[in-house]
C-alpha cells in the first residue's frame, strides 16, 4: 500500500504522496493557472509536480482530490452510489474510528486505502466522526447519472462539525450546541454565540481575558472559531485550557475584520444598522457574530434564513457562576458521572417539549439579578401552581407540539422532509388553542405569549391540506402531497399506481363517446396505445 513516514504516506503506484500539506500545497491543479498566470518558479514546479502526480489517475480519482483540496482539514465522504467512501490518510482515520473494514482501490502497487459506509447509514458515522473532535465533508452527487461514461457531477452539500449539528440524531434534544467565535482585542474581546440548530444568537463584549474565557465556558459551546493568526498564539491555548471539552478551529482572519462582518450582518438581517439589536458600539461582539454566521451559511451551503434577529448577550443581568461553583452546585450535570440525572436540572426538569428543557437549563445557567423580572417569572409559576386544571390542559396541547426550533432549522437549511412539514403543521395546528388557554392567565408573562401564536394560522391550514399525513421519510420515494390537494396530481398518481383501471375506464369513456361497441385499447411497440 506504501510507507507511513513522520510527514505522510506515499502511494507508490499512485505516484500520490498524501502528507499533511499535500491538499494544500500539492492540488493546486486547475486554480493555479487560472488564478495566477505567471507563477514563480517554485510554484510553478509545485503545479507541475501536482499534475505528475494525479495525471494518470481515473477521473473520479481526480474529483475526488480536486473536492479534497478544497476541504483539507476534513474527512472528505465521497458519495458513490449507494455508498460513501474515504480515500487515503482519511480512510486510515475513519477505519480506525468507526471500526470498519481498511480495504483498497487497485490492486499491487497502485493500492489506495479505502472505507465506506453505507449512505443511509451516514448519520450514525458521522456522529462518531464529529465527537472524536473531526470536520466531517460530505460530497453528494449533485445531477442523475447519464448515459455513457461521463462523470457525474459532484459537490461538497455540507461540512459537519461539532458546532454545526442540526440532525436529531446527533443531537441532545435537551440541551443547546453552541458554536462561539472569539475576536479578541487588546484585552478582552467578542464572542458569537449561534446554535445552528435552533437559529439562537447571541453576541457580547467582555473588557478581560479572564471574564471572556469564563463566559465561553459557561455557555458549554462545543466549538471554538478563533482567528487564523491567533491560532497558535498564547491566549488562544489560555481559551483551549478554559474549555477542554471544546474544539477549537482557526478561521479566516479577514472574517474577524469588525467593518466586514456589519455589513454582512447587516445584509443578512436586511438592516442598516445593528443598534436596534443592541450591538451599538461593540465592535468585537459584531466581529465574532459576523464570523460565526459566516461559517454557518459556509458549512451548511446555506441562506440560514432561520437566523433572522441577534440579541445582546446580558452578562451584566445575570448572577455571575464561576465554572467552580456551577460543578460543585450541580446545577446542570453531577459531579460523580457528569450526567444530567441527579443535577438541579434533572431534579426539576418536568417540561413536556425539548424546547421548553432547552430554556429551563438556561435559565438555570444565568439567574436573574433583575427583581422585577424576577417577580414576573414568580407570577406565572404561581398561577400554573394554583390553576391545577389549566396546567394540565396546557402540558397535554403541548404535548402535541413538535421541537419547532430544531424542526423549521433542518427545513431552513434544507435538510427537512415531508415528515418535518407533517409535524410542523399538526403543532401550528395546535398552538391556537395554547394561545387561547394564555389569553384567560392572569399572570403578565403568561398572557404576553400568546398574541404571537395567533398568526400562523394560514400556514397550518396550507400544510395540513397539501402535506400527507403519514409522508414517507426521503423525498425521492413519492406520496408527499396530500390526495385532493391537487386534482391533477392526483389524476397522474392514479395512471402511474393504477393504470389497469385507468385504461378499462378510458375504453368505457371512449366506447360511449364514439358509440363504436368494439373499440379497445391495447398497446404495441410501434404505436404505443
Amino acid at each position: 500500500m506504501g510507507g507511513r513516514g513522520r510527514e505522510g504516506l506515499w502511494y507508490p503506484g499512485a505516484r500520490v504522496f498524501a502528507g499533511p500539506n499535500f491538499f494544500r500545497e500539492e492540488l493546486r491543479v486547475g486554480t493555479a493557472a487560472s488564478d495566477n498566470p505567471e507563477p514563480a518558479s517554485g510554484e510553478r514546479a509545485t503545479v507541475q509536480k501536482s499534475e505528475r502526480a494525479i495525471g494518470h489517475l481515473t477521473p473520479m480519482m481526480r474529483q475526488y482530490l480536486e473536492v479534497k483540496g478544497q476541504h483539507p482539514d476534513a474527512v472528505l465522504m465521497f458519495r458513490l452510489g449507494d455508498f460513501y467512501e474515504m480515500f487515503f490518510e482519511d480512510a486510515l482515520k475513519a477505519s480506525e474510528l468507526l471500526q470498519i473494514t481498511l480495504t483498497s482501490r487497485s490492486k499491487g502497487d497502485e493500492r489506495i486505502p479505502m472505507c465506506g459506509v453505507p449512505f443511509h447509514a451516514v448519520k450514525g458515522y458521522v456522529a462518531k466522526l464529529v465527537a472524536a473532535g473531526l470536520k466531517v465533508a460530505l460530497c453528494d452527487q449533485v445531477e442523475e447519472p447519464g448515459k455513457g461514461n461521463q462523470i457525474v457531477r459532484r459537490e461538497v452539500t455540507r461540512v459537519v462539525t461539532p458546532g454545526m449539528l442540526v440532525d436529531d440524531d446527533l443531537l441532545d434534544a435537551r440541551a443547546n450546541n453552541f458554536l462561539c467565535a472569539v475576536a479578541f482585542g487588546a484585552e478582552g474581546g467578542g464572542l458569537g454565540l449561534l446554535d445552528a440548530s435552533t437559529g439562537e444568537f447571541f453576541a457580547a463584549e467582555l473588557g478581560s481575558d479572564a471574564a471572556l474565557f469564563e463566559e465561553i465556558a459557561r455557555t458549554g459551546a462545543r466549538e471554538l472559531l478563533v482567528p487564523q493568526g491567533f491560532a497558535s498564539s498564547e491566549r488562544a491555548a489560555a481559551l483551549s485550557r478554559a474549555c477542554p471539552e471544546s474544539i477549537v478551529n482557526p478561521y479566516a482572519d479577514e472574517a474577524f475584520e469588525a467593518a466586514r462582518a456589519e455589513a454582512y450582518l447587516n445584509a443578512h438581517f436586511a438592516t442598516r444598522g445593528l443598534d436596534g439589536f443592541g450591538l451599538g458600539g461593540l465592535p468585537k461582539a459584531i466581529a465574532a457574530a459576523g464570523a460565526a454566521l459566516r461559517y454557518l451559511k459556509e458549512t451548511q451551503r446555506s441562506e440560514a434564513s432561520h437566523v433572522d434577529r441577534i440579541s445582546l448577550h446580558d452578562v451584566a443581568g445575570a448572577m455571575v457562576l464561576d465554572e467552580a461553583t456551577r460543578g460543585n452546585l450541580e446545577i446542570l450535570r453531577t459531579l460523580r458521572d457528569g450526567k444530567r440525572k441527579g443535577s438541579l436540572l434533572g431534579l426539576l426538569d418536568r417540561s413536556v417539549t425539548a424546547m421548553g428543557g432547552r430554556r429551563l437549563a438556561r435559565w438555570l445557567s444565568y439567574p436573574l439579578l433583575d427583581l422585577e423580572e424576577i417577580g414576573r417569572r414568580l407570577d406565572a409559576v404561581g398561577e400554573l401552581c394554583e390553576r391545577a386544571v389549566l396546567r394540565e390542559e396546557l402540558s397535554a396541547l403541548l404535548r402535541e407540539i413538535a421541537d419547532l426550533e430544531r424542526l423549521t432549522a433542518r427545513l431552513s437549511l434544507g435538510q427537512g422532509n415531508a415528515r418535518d412539514l407533517r409535524a410542523l403543521a399538526s403543532s401550528l395546528l395546535r398552538l391556537p388553542e395554547v394561545a387561547a388557554k394564555l389569553d384567560s392567565c392572569g399572570a403578565a408573562l403568561l398572557r404576553g405569549l400568546a398574541a404571537p401564536l395567533g398568526g400562523l394560522t394560514e400556514l397550518a391550514a396550507l400544510l395540513d391540506r397539501a402535506v400527507a399525513l403519514e409522508p414517507p421519510a426521503t423525498l425521492k420515494e413519492g406520496g408527499l402531497v396530500r390526495e385532493g390537494y391537487d386534482p391533477e396530481l392526483d389524476r397522474l398518481v392514479e395512471i402511474a399506481t393504477r393504470g389497469k383501471d385507468f385504461l378499462l375506464k378510458l375504453e368505457a369513456d371512449e366506447r360511449a363517446r364514439t358509440g363504436i361497441g368494439s373499440l379497445k385499447v391495447r398497446y404495441n411497440r410501434v404505436f404505443g396505445y
